[in-house]
């Protein structure tokens, strides 16, 4: 399914808003990315050789790294609101299996987006 102009934007919003630091007042989007992928290599760099950047950036998502949903009915919430079909179970869980690589997906884009070097 292709995502309109209007859920990429909130879509890249959401991710925006999951970064946080209560050290840090970040002044852009592209701060909050770099402090992002810089936090991201300190805790977790090292298994980039054995799970490749994604599944390393993944992985670390699923452990709660960011402030993302996590919860399987928010997630399908936000699914649904992002125009994703959940008409059946088996749609649902597919979905919800889903999720960090989404995420993942998304952050790689903004990261591209904002020109900040990922390997």
């Amino acid at each position: 399914m292709r995502l309109t102009k209007e859920i990429r934007e909130e879509i890249e919003r959401y991710c925006l808003n999951a970064i946080t630091s209560e050290d840090i007042e970040f002044k852009n989007d592209r701060e909050k990315l770099l402090y992002c992928w810089n936090r991201f290599n300190s805790e977790y760099g090292h298994e980039i050789k054995r799970k490749g950047y994604s599944g390393a950036f993944s992985y670390w998502l699923s452990g709660l790294a960011l402030d993302l949903d996590f919860y399987n009915c928010e997630i399908i919430k936000l699914a649904k609101k992002w125009g994703q079909d959940v008409s059946t179970e088996a749609k649902e869980d597919k979905i919800i299996s889903q999720w960090w690589d989404f995420m993942t997906n998304q952050y790689f884009k903004l990261f591209k987006k904002y020109k900040i070097e990922v390997d």
